[in-house]
């Protein structure tokens, strides 16, 4: 019998350039934490580079499972495939064109062993070209649980690939729902979100490959479409109003990032939303959150800071502008804090 692995792998193979997926591949096997078991989904059956490379590495690592798609099925299902059959109580994230640091899943899963609270962790992650080389500067996601829920409100808050998390929080078995296309990763985190803490551990253990292949790139639209639904469960998880307009509108913001609209509209939802949410201790931050994307609007359309100040100040309702405070307050405590 099997001695069952700490953690399992999970990893869905398409089209992606062979070299990519052995740099991808090698650097789970490089990994200074050891008892994994590696499931590998041939998502392109009919590319017969997958099936050369992947039985090359399955004959040589015994840590290697491969299932072999009939047809392609898609990233969301082949994940839960693969989440079908994983025997460890931790499971890791990673796509087939990045790299995972070499003490990734030894930092992540001293975390989650230290923090049986938290359900679910990323990294800090450097974007990498086609070549391999660093584009940009560190992505440096949240690591305070508390905002970390609050900032769902807005998108997701983990780098998907470099994620890793229990396989079943509490009576939770996780799986990616099968009705989300594009954007799982958001659906899975909200699913999560009512069972435990998410959070990213401020370090980078990640690199993530922009290339014109992703799915970001070529169905953006479907894509944002599906983190919609999410941002709506993350709303009603939160207890807030379902208004139509203004969900329509912050999606607009948030995930579009579309920042074209007409200033009282913007002024008139949002006043709108904040007269009938009620506030409670357990949702005070979200709708800081919400609001900083109120001032976020106003910062774009200004020129000046004392425009920007006066807009915001004529534009809000005097609670909306005592929340505006609090989050200053909080803020600037988190800077401070930061400095020691």
């Amino acid at each position: 019998m099997k001695r069952i692995p700490r953690i399992s792998v999970i990893m869905s193979v398409y089209k992606e350039p062979v070299e990519w997926m052995k740099q991808a591949i090698d650097s789970i096997l490089a990994q200074t934490f050891n008892d994994f078991e590696f499931i590998i989904v041939n998502d392109c059956p009919d590319r017969e580079e997958n099936k050369q490379v992947l039985t090359e590495y399955e004959q040589n690592d015994s840590r290697i499972v491969i299932i072999n798609n009939i047809e392609n099925i898609g990233l969301t299902k082949s994940l839960n495939k693969a989440l079908s059959i994983a025997r460890g109580d931790i499971i890791a994230r990673m796509d087939a064109d990045d790299i995972s640091l070499p003490k990734r899943f030894e930092t992540q899963l001293k975390y989650l062993d230290n923090h049986p609270g938290v359900c679910g962790v990323g990294s800090w992650t450097i974007s990498i070209n086609e070549d391999g080389e660093q584009i940009g500067s560190v992505g440096k996601y949240e690591s305070d649980p508390r905002w970390v829920r609050a900032q769902f409100l807005q998108n997701s808050q983990v780098a998907h690939p470099a994620a890793m998390f229990r396989k079943k929080v509490k009576d939770h078995v996780v799986r990616y729902d099968e009705s989300v296309k594009y954007a799982q990763d958001y659906s899975l985190w909200v699913s999560i979100l009512p069972f435990g803490e998410i959070t990213n551990i401020p370090e980078v253990l990640f690199h993530y490959r922009i290339n014109g292949q992703q799915i970001t790139s070529s169905k953006k639209e479907e894509q944002q479409l599906c983190a919609g639904v999410a941002q709506r469960k993350t709303f009603t998880l939160f207890g807030f109003p379902l208004n139509e307009s203004f969900l329509k509108l912050f999606f607009s913001m948030t995930i579009k990032h579309d920042m074209e609209i007409l200033k009282d509209n913007v002024s008139s939802a949002f006043c709108g939303f904040y007269k009938e949410v009620k506030k409670t201790k357990a949702n005070s931050l979200a709708l800081e959150i919400i609001y900083s994307t109120y001032l976020a609007y106003f910062r774009k359309n200004n020129k000046s800071k004392i425009a920007f100040l006066s807009d915001v100040i004529s534009h809000s309702s005097f609670s909306m502008l005592l929340i505006g405070c609090k989050l200053f307050f909080h803020l600037l405590q988190r800077k401070v804090k930061s400095l020691f």
